[in-house]
């Protein structure tokens, strides 16, 4: 059964170590005859420990918000920290440094690469990173073993089930020193069952030190995350569990 939510907008405690932050972020795109905010004023913390859930209809902001948490886009307006690290002021080389480094991307197919196993998979990122190939094999091991997937290090992408393919690309999200998960519509492409498991390991892999922020469509993510925001014209605000049906 998943866990009951009963504090949806409220923050865990205060004195939990911060690992993302946005400080009034806005990303405007200009085009010939108007600005358009893909996100406007957008002010949130996520913590170590916390899976934050982000929700909100297709063209709303979510992945614009992501993109600009990760590093991967940099705000009009506004800071985002990672740590003490501000990374809207770093270069473009710097922030891909900061991802490879520190935060795991998950994505709605999972972008596997098909040549490679799921072991091979997993340990890539380490590899980038300069490690050995031993020690990034161990690493991808452990965190194939964290996603429930120990015995299949050795199927391709092709081998591998819908949600087996999404866990294997959440593994590559924690192999090595990673500190947050950032994860786009990962479910998109899953049946319920599935959807619910991989729900369920990301409030596993919160409770065990990471930071998450999950940006999805689906209701049932929010009985697994410690908080739930919704995100609307590019604007985000806390859910209450009696507005949730409203997302």
């Amino acid at each position: 059964m998943a866990p009951a939510n009963l504090n949806h907008g409220v923050g865990i405690s205060s004195d939990a170590h911060t690992v993302i932050r946005a400080d009034g972020v806005s990303r405007v795109f200009e085009t010939p005859s108007e600005q358009i905010f893909g996100v406007r004023n957008v002010s949130l913390t996520v913590r170590r420990g916390e899976f934050v859930c982000l929700m909100g209809p297709s063209g709303c902001g979510k992945s614009t918000l992501l993109g600009l948490l990760a590093g991967l886009d940099v705000p009009t307006e506004g800071d985002v920290a990672f740590g003490e690290k501000r990374i809207s002021h770093a270069s473009p080389e710097e922030r891909a440094a900061i991802r490879l480094r520190d935060i795991g991307m998950v994505f709605q197919e999972g972008q596997l690469i098909p040549e490679f196993t799921a072991l091979e998979n997993a340990a890539f990122p380490l590899e980038l990173l300069g490690w050995s190939k031993s020690e990034s094999f161990a690493a991808g091991s452990k965190a194939l073993d964290q996603v429930g997937l120990s015995n299949q290090g050795k199927r391709f992408p092709s081998e591998l089930s819908g949600g087996q393919r999404q866990r294997v690309g959440i593994a590559r999200a924690i192999s090595g020193p990673r500190q947050a998960i950032i994860a786009d519509e990962p479910t998109g492409s899953l049946d319920h069952s599935n959807s619910i498991a991989i729900f369920r390991l990301f409030r596993e892999l919160a409770e065990s030190g990471y930071a998450v922020i999950v940006a999805t469509h689906d209701l049932a993510a929010s009985s697994f995350a410690h908080r739930t925001l919704r995100m609307t014209d590019g604007a985000v605000e806390p859910v209450s569990v009696e507005n949730l049906e409203s997302v």
